[in-house]
Order: C-alpha cells, then sequence, then structure tokens
C-alpha cells in the first residue's frame, strides 16, 4: 500500500518474477476505487500468477490493450461470446438475445445523439475542416 503526498491510497504489489523486480498497481482504496476485502483477493490472484510463473502486471495490461482495441458495443460482446465458456445451446440463446434487444436500441440511440450533434457543428465549419495553430517564427 502505498500514500501519495495528496492523500490517495493505492493497494500495490512488488513482486519478483525470472530475476525482474515488477510492481502491481491493484487499484485505489475508496468509495471510486476498490474496498480492502477487494484488495485482498485480487492479491492473492497475483501471488497465484506469480508462482505459476505468469506476470499478474503484464497481464493487466494486456487486457487494457484488449479494452481498448474493442471498437465499439458489438465487437466486444462477439468477443466475449466467442470466449466465455459455456455450452453451445446457451452462446446461441445469448447471440439472440443481443442480436435481438440489445445491438437495435444501441444503434438507434447512437443515430439519435449524432443527429442531435449535427445541427451544433456549422457548415462553414465543416467546410474548412480542423483548425490548425500557426507556428510563432
Amino acid at each position: 500500500m502505498t500514500v501519495s503526498p495528496t492523500g490517495t491510497v493505492t493497494f500495490r504489489h512488488d513482486y519478483r518474477l525470472n530475476g525482474r523486480r515488477e510492481t502491481l498497481t491493484i487499484g485505489r482504496y475508496g468509495p471510486a476505487g476498490i474496498s480492502l476485502a477487494l484488495a485482498r483477493e485480487k492479491l492473492l490472484d497475483a501471488k497465484k500468477a506469480v508462482a505459476e510463473g505468469k506476470s499478474p502486471a503484464h497481464e493487466k495490461q494486456r487486457e487494457k490493450r484488449r479494452l481498448t482495441a474493442a471498437k465499439n458495443f458489438g465487437d466486444m460482446t462477439a468477443r466475449w461470446l466467442a470466449d466465455a465458456k459455456m455450452a453451445d445451446s446457451t452462446r446461441a440463446m445469448r447471440k439472440s438475445i443481443v442480436d435481438r434487444d440489445i445491438l437495435p436500441v444501441l444503434e438507434t440511440c447512437r443515430d439519435q445523439i449524432l443527429a442531435s450533434l449535427r445541427p451544433a457543428v456549422s457548415p462553414s465549419a465543416t467546410a474548412r475542416g480542423p483548425v490548425r495553430k500557426r507556428r510563432a517564427g
């Protein structure tokens, strides 16, 4: 656990793997962060991963990259359906629910949001393109 000069409490786990020192930041403590009990659970999971020869810090980074690589909710759902451990019948049922009930609503919401934003952009601003800063010479 570390405490910053501003008083933020952060749970961390320092460990050695293959002769290298690594640090896993588990999370921040508090109402917007994680509880002590959850931090302990994540610490136990991290210790198990280190015992198996896996780097929990690298796994966390890999998961973050995977989440940012997903372009939209549909991509995330498709990836989850492909990777989740479930019976084929359950997978088919969940896919049909997503396709029938969830994705159409999200598409409608997206179209409504985009339509409400269009009047806010003036045609002259669209025609001229992005504003570029001029360099002082």
